[in-house]
């Protein structure tokens, strides 16, 4: 099943949660979907994105007007029983008028032990609706998303290589893979994609500070305030490229997914995406420090 070195993903991958949450704005996401293809970047979606299907609507109308600009999608796919993984594959590609998924994102709505690691470790169902799929040329690439609290269902995927690419929320503020799971990914033969490049919309440093003064619960006010210094020693424009930098300067790391129906954010992501160059060593390992010390 691994399929090490054949992902075809872009350093910036257009998250598209933020298209179709309202009918008002549908032009608008058309034309932010349409400005992302532009960039010949690729896409990460699903079909609980939006509202009733609204992301999947606007991704219909903007893959039609150039089809010939269609991108590399990753694609949230429900693994709780094997008939959902052939259902939500198949639907996708006839909604969204698709000849293939690049990468299937294996998910679930909870944080519950994930059964699809047994299954493939068996050769089950799951593991056999996945074969059937790659075989039909329906998906050339399954990869497992990751949560902390079933770390160590991923550590067993990834120890079996089942696997060869994980996905999961990291940037300069969170890690959501459990300390031992993230230390043999960084060692691993294996990709890593990061789910989420800037934490909660802390774009600037003033909207970081706010957001942590206004909701301590939720943004750590002495976690923002150590960043915005590591942040203060770099030449980054703002925190995007500050944490798109961090991301892609990590271990096995190719893509990071940043979503927004903004053109004008979208254009700060893609300008962050053309100057890759790694953060200075001794920020990284400060920030990496961090993010262990949290868990």
């Amino acid at each position: 099943m691994p399929t090490r070195h054949n992902l075809k993903l872009t350093p910036y991958t257009f998250g598209t949660m933020s298209l179709g949450r309202t009918v008002e704005n549908f032009d608008n996401d058309i034309k932010v979907a349409r400005t992302a293809m532009d960039a010949g970047i690729s896409f990460h979606t699903s079909q609980e994105y939006g509202k009733m299907g609204g992301t999947f609507m606007v991704l219909n109308h903007a893959f039609k007007e150039a089809p010939g600009q269609i991108p590399e999608v990753i694609a949230k796919i429900r693994c709780d029983r094997h008939e959902l993984i052939t259902y939500d594959v198949e639907d996708l590609l006839r909604t969204l008028n698709l000849d293939k998924i690049h990468c299937a994102q294996l998910c679930k709505d909870t944080m519950e032990k994930r059964e699809i690691v047994d299954d493939f470790l068996n050769e089950g169902p799951m593991f056999e609706a996945c074969c059937k799929l790659k075989e039909r040329g329906l998906v050339e690439n399954f990869i497992m998303e990751v949560f902390e609290l079933f770390s160590a269902d991923a550590l067993k995927a990834l120890q079996h290589k089942l696997f060869d690419t994980f996905i999961f929320y990291y940037n300069f503020y969170e890690k959501q893979a459990g300390n031992q799971l993230f230390s043999q990914m960084q060692q691993a033969d294996i990709n890593l994609i990061s789910m989420r490049i800037v934490h909660g919309g802390l774009v600037t440093p003033g909207k970081a500070l706010a957001a942590s003064e206004k909701n301590p619960d939720r943004v750590n006010p002495e976690k923002i305030k150590k960043i915005i210094e590591l942040y203060h020693q770099t030449d980054c424009r703002n925190l995007v490229d500050f944490s798109m930098r961090f991301i892609l300067s990590s271990q096995n790391f190719i893509s990071c997914v940043g979503g927004t129906a903004n053109c004008e954010h979208l254009q700060e992501y893609i300008q962050a995406a053309q100057n890759l160059t790694p953060l200075p060593e001794a920020i990284c390992a400060e920030l990496t420090k961090q993010l262990y010390c949290t868990q």
